[in-house]
């Protein structure tokens, strides 16, 4: 008996066409629930960006958006970045101390980190085409970064810009 003959005889059989029916379908189920799921996780990311602030109150809500989240004239420095990139892993740290300084906020600068695969619409209204990318929003335009992944030359670029 050949394979399509055994094929043909098993689809035949009217309980092995439901259990395939049923694994199509549980099939398509899994897959809804994985992308539904992935977007819950980017809408959760978006809220907590927009409640976190550093000054412990609530920033506006379009955190994720390309446009400043912050308000007043304050500028953003933005790091785009994706978990997989092992750049990120060097320059996180180096980012999060420029986020926790207050000489920073001091100049008017709200540090902020971006997860690019999460807010894929921001990071392409930005030109952000690898990671990481370091973006100086000041006054309407975008002041592109590409020093080293260091907290002092983050601070130089900030005070000379």
């Amino acid at each position: 008996m050949s394979v399509v003959e055994s094929l043909r005889s098993f689809l035949a059989d009217r309980k092995y066409r439901m259990l395939l029916i049923a694994v199509i379908v549980g099939a398509v189920a899994l897959g809804l629930f994985l992308m539904y799921r992935k977007n819950v996780r980017s809408q959760v990311e978006l809220f907590k960006a927009s409640v976190k602030n550093e000054n412990g109150s609530s920033s506006s809500a379009n955190a994720g958006s390309s446009q400043p989240s912050n308000s007043g004239d304050m500028n953003e420095f933005i790091m785009y970045y994706a978990d997989w990139c092992g750049y990120r892993q060097k320059a996180k740290p180096e980012f999060q101390k420029l986020m926790e300084d207050a000489d920073v906020k001091n100049m008017g600068v709200v540090a902020r980190m971006v997860d690019a695969e999460q807010n894929e619409a921001a990071a392409k209204a930005d030109g952000v085409q690898g990671f990481p990318t370091f973006i100086l929003k000041k006054n309407g335009s975008n002041v592109p970064y590409d020093g080293d992944y260091t907290y002092s030359s983050f601070v130089k670029f900030l005070k000379s810009n």
